[in-house]
């Protein structure tokens, strides 16, 4: 066994690829780890309940206009009932922001829903290296999950939510609600012809 937090194992010899014969796993134990890619990776889990986002200063940030246009600067993201876990668009798989894993350096922290999960969420074990009573919710601050914005190479762009359940609260309200609001912001920018400003160096 060769890899992070999981839900079923292998049986003997799965684990090594067909084709090449290396030891299989996650992509961060190769040095890839999402972060350089999506702005966010896993980062912890839980089945209670889920949360809403706090909006952070980099929501308004002029290059992040787009995403909140229609959305109030107080509104929490996502308070709403939700299809999964009761309520809120963050939780059950949930990833997180952080440079030191590669998130990039222009990439914009735009919300999180740091401290509002409870202690059935636990920091993934790939991080852990001895467990103890300090990987929950209520006291890890890598238990939380993160909206971010970059822009990347040729006019695009990336924008995670760091949640499995944000589509849950979508068609809350006939669909009249900040989730759908932003996601529609997003795909209706990211579908236009007009490429996104190169990102800031």
């Amino acid at each position: 066994r060769w890899g992070g937090t999981d839900v079923w194992e292998a049986e003997p010899g799965e684990y090594y690829h067909s084709t090449t014969g290396e030891l299989g796993g996650i992509w961060r134990n190769r040095n890839r780890a999402p972060q350089k890619m999506f702005g966010v990776g896993f980062t912890a889990q839980g089945f209670d309940y889920n949360s809403p986002y706090d909006q952070m200063p980099d929501a308004r940030d002029p290059r992040a206009a787009f995403i909140f246009e229609g959305v109030g600067p107080d509104e929490l993201i996502g308070d709403y009932p939700s299809l999964m876990l009761n309520r809120g668009a963050a939780g059950d798989e949930i990833d997180r922001f952080d440079f030191a894993l590669g998130t990039p350096r222009h990439a914009l922290l735009l919300a999180t829903s740091a401290g509002r999960h409870s202690k059935v969420y636990h920091h993934v074990i790939e991080e852990v290296a001895v467990t103890d009573s300090m990987q929950h919710g209520e006291v890890n601050p890598f238990v939380r999950s993160d909206l971010t914005f970059f822009e990347g190479p040729n006019g695009g762009g990336v924008f995670s939510v760091g949640s499995i359940d944000w589509c849950g609260v979508l068609s809350h309200n006939d669909y009249k609600n900040n989730v759908s609001q932003i996601t529609g912001n997003v795909l209706r920018r990211f579908a236009s012809d007009e490429p996104l400003p190169p990102a800031p160096s």
